[in-house]
């Protein structure tokens, strides 16, 4: 991804209401980081037991950001914010995290996720070297106090998913062996057995430079070590590559959606699991106007319990984040959004 060709806001003040941190903030937040520009925030949906809401964007400080000679993704860092009452933010700086290794301290980092259990924060986030072997994996870091974070290893890296007998099967290069290019944007939630879950877009390249896209799954106990399971959705256009997955329960509904990259556009996909459904089915999305949402779809749940599409526009250059409704008919299995 050519990040000089992706538009960020600049930094502005934004005061997220309650409804925002349903799951993911889709606002951008100002800070004090006029300095500097930001994009894909992800906010904790309960507070730690120092009664602290967690906010952190991808960040670039705005001296590389208007260098139109330095490459992005060797600057980029997370900023973390802090709030009590999750509408006003305190700025706490880009994150410094405690016994980083410095093979992960320059490279490019990937959007993720925040989750918080028994008053403790837990961050995960994608990151791959700059070098040529790239290393992609997801990041583990925890924080007590709320403030500092310690670094716990990575969850998964693209050598434990290669030992998953279908990654073997599908991954493969020209010469026949596994490989897989990219593993990004976690997003982690409890199942319903207790268990934590975590979703991830991965995907590989072939030598003509087509993805074979997928959204992994893993689980785990205790949020620290992961087991690899089988993906839950599987790409079947070589066109098409997966990001930016999610899971929201409606209503007894669980809802995954996933940003597609197809052909220089963006879209939304939509799956459904319903009480009697065993497996995921795919819903017929009709989206008006799709061309002129190009990244950051995420999905909220209302305080009337339907659900709303959030986007920005880059094309646009608007740093303000819209929310559209989304009409669902889980009977037929389509959805509608206009936008």
């Amino acid at each position: 991804m050519n990040w000089k060709n992706i538009w960020v806001a600049p930094a502005a003040l934004i005061v997220c209401t309650e409804l925002h941190a349903q799951q993911l903030c889709h606002q951008l937040f100002q800070s004090s980081f006029t300095d500097g520009r930001s994009w894909n925030t992800w906010v904790s949906k309960t507070p730690d037991a120092q009664g602290y809401y967690h906010s952190f964007s991808q960040w670039v400080p705005e001296s590389v950001y208007s260098n139109t000679g330095k490459n992005l993704s060797d600057y980029i860092s997370i900023y973390h914010r802090t709030s009590k009452n999750n509408k006003t933010w305190e700025d706490k700086g880009p994150l410094k995290i405690i016994g980083l290794p410095k093979s992960k301290s320059k490279g490019l980092i990937g959007s993720g996720h925040v989750v918080v259990n028994n008053g403790e924060s837990f961050l995960f986030y994608s990151y791959q070297s700059n070098k040529k072997d790239k290393k992609p994996s997801i990041v583990i870091a925890k924080s007590v106090d709320g403030i500092h974070f310690e670094y716990l290893g990575e969850a998964l890296n693209t050598n434990t998913i290669l030992k998953h007998p279908f990654y073997q099967m599908k991954n493969r290069n020209i010469n026949g062996h596994p490989i897989l290019s990219e593993i990004k944007d976690p997003f982690v939630y409890r199942g319903s057995d207790g268990k934590w879950n975590m979703i991830f877009s991965a995907t590989s390249f072939n030598p003509e430079g087509y993805p074979t896209s997928a959204i992994g799954f893993a689980t785990s106990s205790n949020l620290k070590k992961w087991n690899v399971e089988n993906p839950l959705i599987i790409s079947q256009d070589p066109r098409s590559e997966f990001e930016l997955p999610q899971i929201i329960n409606n209503n007894g509904t669980t809802i995954l959606k996933v940003a597609e990259k197809f052909e220089g556009e963006s879209r939304i996909r939509l799956w459904a699991q319903r009480p009697q459904d065993l497996y995921f089915r795919e819903l017929e999305v009709d989206m008006n106007t799709i061309s002129q949402a190009q990244y950051g779809f995420k999905l909220h749940n209302t305080e009337s319990g339907s659900i709303e599409v959030s986007f920005y526009n880059p094309i646009l250059m608007s740093t303000t984040t819209r929310r559209v409704p989304l009409k669902l008919d889980l009977e037929n299995l389509t959805a509608s959004v206009d936008f």
